[in-house]
């Protein structure tokens, strides 16, 4: 995504554009870090993007996947103090110090939270690649729905009768809304030609936020149709993809994908945000109708 730069009354130079959005980072000097580990028992994940004097991160634990939010200062020899909010509400403090490898510190946790307070100690990693379907792969297979597909083996997948979520395990990800993978399905019986946010307009399927069969030209867009193993592949990428922050704030416009796969008189939608949603293509081709 773009980072644009915006003058301020100090004349430095901020990003704009990134999230988490506060506290603003400058220009420079800048570095980004990837870190795993531990605080306490709890295993841990963090991500933290440095501007000048001032930070922003993602926290997480690797038993919920429940993001903080996080800002604050950097400091003269990598002394980080940072704040943590969950769901804007406050979280905890989180104060340490970048070191050779990694980052060490303690935590404070504030009402609620999945992680409880300690000493932290995290090493530095690569970044998470959430755009390609290698190393471990999971299978999905449930009698639920009518398909069985691959998905990459570190990605969190939540399930619900009707509705699933592939999560990247990049921390940087979670601080935006809707970076991850959904996953539905429904019958054409019970919605006629409605299917996930595809339309079957005259006999022919299109796709749009605000799509209207008696506006065609306005509102909807043709969808590309592709067919695979008795399975009809509708593709809807062409639209408008908002990006906001988690904890809220417009960011700009991105990019996502969308795929529904029609088969016989039911169906299942993919679609997703960010850079998760580069994998959809590749996750589509290992889908297989369930025995």
């Amino acid at each position: 995504m773009a980072i644009a730069a915006a003058q301020t009354p100090d004349a430095k130079e901020y990003q704009s554009g990134v999230c988490p959005s506060e506290p603003p980072l400058e220009a420079a000097p800048g570095s980004r870090h990837w870190l795993e580990g531990s605080i306490d028992q709890k295993r841990v994940r963090m991500y933290l993007e440095r501007g000048g004097a001032a930070v922003v991160g993602v926290l997480y634990d690797t038993e919920q996947w429940l993001p903080l939010i996080l800002g604050g200062r950097w400091k003269e020899g990598g002394i980080v103090e940072l704040n943590a909010r969950s769901e804007g509400a406050p979280a905890g403090q989180l104060d340490g110090r970048m070191i050779p490898g990694g980052f060490t510190g303690s935590w404070k946790p504030q009402g609620k939270t999945a992680i409880e307070g300690g000493a932290v100690r995290l090493k530095s990693i690569s970044q998470p690649n959430c755009g390609q379907l290698g190393g471990t792969v999971r299978r999905f297979h449930d009698p639920r729905w009518p398909v069985t597909f691959s998905y990459p083996g570190s990605w969190r997948l939540e399930a619900q009768a009707d509705s699933l979520q592939l999560t990247c395990p990049d921390p940087s990800d979670m601080a935006y809304a809707d970076f991850n993978i959904r996953v539905s399905q429904g019958s054409l019986a019970n919605q006629g030609s409605q299917a996930g946010d595809f339309m079957r307009c005259a006999g022919t399927w299109r796709y749009g936020s605000s799509c209207d069969c008696d506006h065609l030209a306005a509102t909807c867009e043709v969808a590309e149709v592709n067919h695979s193993d008795g399975i009809t592949i509708l593709a809807g990428d062409e639209q408008e993809w908002r990006v906001y922050c988690r904890n809220g704030g417009y960011v700009a416009l991105g990019s996502g994908s969308d795929r529904l796969l029609l088969i016989d008189n039911l169906w299942v939608e993919f679609k997703g945000q960010g850079p998760p949603s580069e994998l959809i293509g590749e996750i589509v081709k290992t889908v297989r109708r369930r025995p």
